[in-house]
């Protein structure tokens, strides 16, 4: 999830696009609700904390890979029109942007604290429990 920027590009369920789809997300009892649980158990970490590139950048960067579907997180409309806007504001990226883009990155990504899940131990269950390989 990205840390008060969050974005999501969503279609309903079974692919349809409802327009009432989101009222039903955020309202009480809704499946905003555990995410936003495990964001206060601390169980979701956040990835732009370094303020070093904005969500939208993050978004148009992830939808410029060959991946089929980009998943983000979002927490609120507000996010979610910003992700929206991601979406529609998209258009492949040059390789010179890319390497731009990269190069703002770079010292932020250097030392790895901000994804402590690729860096560290802290978040693999089998470094604990290595029993559970096999």
């Amino acid at each position: 999830m990205i840390n008060d920027g969050s974005t999501i590009c969503a279609a309903g369920v079974g692919g349809e696009n409802r327009l009432e789809d989101p009222a039903r997300i955020f309202a009480a009892g809704g499946a905003m609700e555990a995410p936003l649980e495990a964001k206060k158990a601390g169980k979701i970490r956040y990835i732009l904390e370094s303020k070093t590139v904005t969500p939208v950048e993050c978004v148009h960067y992830a939808m410029n890979l060959p991946t089929s579907v980009v998943i983000t997180g979002c927490d609120s409309m507000r996010i979610l029109n910003q992700a929206l806007n991601a979406a529609r504001s998209f258009r492949p990226m040059k390789s010179h942007e890319i390497e731009a883009l990269l190069a703002k990155t770079a010292q932020a990504a250097r030392l790895g604290k901000y994804e402590l899940y690729k860096t560290s131990h802290s978040f693999d269950g089998t470094w604990r429990n290595p029993e559970w390989l096999g």
